[in-house]
């Protein structure tokens, strides 16, 4: 049987260097998260993307280090009722809005009328979409 040469020191040290570059992985998220909150706050139109990044609308698998950050229900309904996923194929960029609209989109993709449809908030929709009235 191999020996194992790794000290309690050197296991000590490395789960310390791990610990050390998680904080910092958490603090420059929350940073990107706090930087796109003040552009939307201010009025600025900012990406789907980031607004869902920023605002808390997305699932990060804790369970399986490395694995890509998901959107959230509200946002996944919300982008196909306004046409965002084809927005980004076809203008080859993000939609982007303000953070009223993309609340308001979200709002909008959880309410149905008396049809049981829901109505898209019209200035979240892109001019892409398929639901697109006009």
């Amino acid at each position: 049987m191999p020996k194992n040469n790794t000290t309690q020191e050197q296991v000590e040290k490395a789960r310390a260097e791990h610990k050390a570059a998680e904080s910092k992985k958490a603090a420059e998220a929350s940073a990107k998260k706090s930087e796109i909150r003040s552009r939307a706050s201010s009025g600025e139109e900012v990406s789907v993307d980031e607004l869902a990044y920023g605002l808390g609308e997305t699932i990060v698998a804790q369970r399986f280090p490395g694995r890509p950050v998901t959107a959230s229900a509200r946002h996944r309904a919300a982008s196909t009722l306004h046409g965002w996923a084809d927005h980004a194929h076809h203008a080859g960029k993000p939609m982007k809005l303000t953070r009223e609209d993309y609340l308001a989109a979200l709002d909008a993709a959880q309410k149905t009328d008396k049809h049981g449809k829901a109505q898209p908030h019209a200035p979240a929709v892109s001019e892409y979409s398929p639901h697109r009235k006009g």
